[in-house]
């Protein structure tokens, strides 16, 4: 009988990864960092005259969501919090809505004064349209005399 070594660094990494994981829970490290909100899954398109930005956002009500612009940065936020229900409590949890906040630095080639939005099947609809070539920026040279 002849021993033939086995090697599965796959397994390995992913044990390591669920022991990072479990001490980061413990830890509340990646709380602290992103003060324990979540992120909902975004897709961003181009057009020649505009982005379409599109945040999945589930079981939220327009007036739960605030979008901001803060000098060069576009916020999108819900400070919603689960209530607690007097009436039952969990017996088992996989999901939960809270709050979130999503932040996108804005290009000097948008129009931020003509943003608009859209909330249509839990899918928020962002439009950030750009400038019009002559409305842009225009570089010029600054002789030195």
């Amino acid at each position: 009988m002849n021993l033939v070594r086995f090697h599965r660094p796959a397994e390995r990494f992913y044990a390591n990864q669920l022991v990072n994981d479990l001490f980061d829970q413990l830890l509340n490290t990646d709380c602290a960092v992103n003060k324990c909100v979540s992120k909902p899954a975004a897709n961003i398109y181009e057009t020649e005259e505009n982005f379409r930005l599109e945040l999945l956002v589930p079981g939220f009500d327009k007036n739960e969501i605030e979008i901001s612009v803060e000098k060069d940065m576009l916020i999108v936020k819900s400070d919603y919090k689960d209530a607690e229900k007097e009436e039952y409590k969990y017996a088992h949890v996989e999901f939960t809505k809270r709050g979130f906040e999503r932040r996108y630095r804005l290009s000097e080639k948008l129009n931020t004064e003509a943003i608009s939005a859209d909330f249509k099947n839990g899918i928020l609809t962002i439009t950030l349209p750009k400038l019009k070539e002559e409305n842009q920026k225009l570089v010029r040279k600054i002789e030195i005399v």
